[in-house]
């Protein structure tokens, strides 16, 4: 669980100096894949591994993209992450071991603040960027509590 744990943190960090990206996405989306692949089978499991391995193709060509001045207007690597987030939810709530359906239900919660705060950031960017660099700043703390949470919900299930 801690190649996830860290794999979250590459997804929501965001280190970006002279238009390189030195924490890319996609190392993230990598190391969600090999901390998913090491836990038991689930039709949940296989579809977050699905979804990760395809996240590391488009952010790999998006990171390399970049790396010679290419761009895209269209909001990819947000929805890329609200997706792997979304599937290690439904992921987290069939577990049969993650009984703590206190911290379940704040798992989804956080999820939802993350969804919102990231569509906030991306629309509000476009049209006012000051209130979108403010909602980048919240999306950006709920992507921490989103990681909390779940590393709160691992250390209950290795118990």
């Amino acid at each position: 669980m801690i190649a996830i744990l860290i794999g979250l943190l590459f997804i929501f960090l965001d280190v970006n100096i002279g238009g390189i990206h030195y924490t890319p996405h996609w190392i993230g989306y990598a190391l969600v894949l090999l901390g998913l692949a090491r836990q038991a089978e689930s039709p949940e499991r296989n579809s977050a591994l699905a979804v990760s391995a395809a996240s590391i193709l488009a952010g790999g060509a998006l990171w390399a993209a970049a790396l010679f001045g290419y761009g895209m207007a269209f909001p990819l690597p947000e929805i890329l992450q609200l997706f792997l987030t979304y599937r290690l939810l439904v992921w987290c709530e069939a577990q049969e071991a993650m009984g703590e359906s206190y911290l379940i239900s704040r798992f989804r919660m956080t999820w939802y603040a993350l969804a919102a705060a990231r569509v906030a950031a991306t629309v509000l960017g476009v049209f006012m960027p000051p209130q979108g660099w403010v909602w980048s700043a919240v999306a950006f703390v709920a992507g921490l509590v989103y990681t909390y949470t779940f590393y709160r919900l691992s250390t209950m299930v290795e118990r």
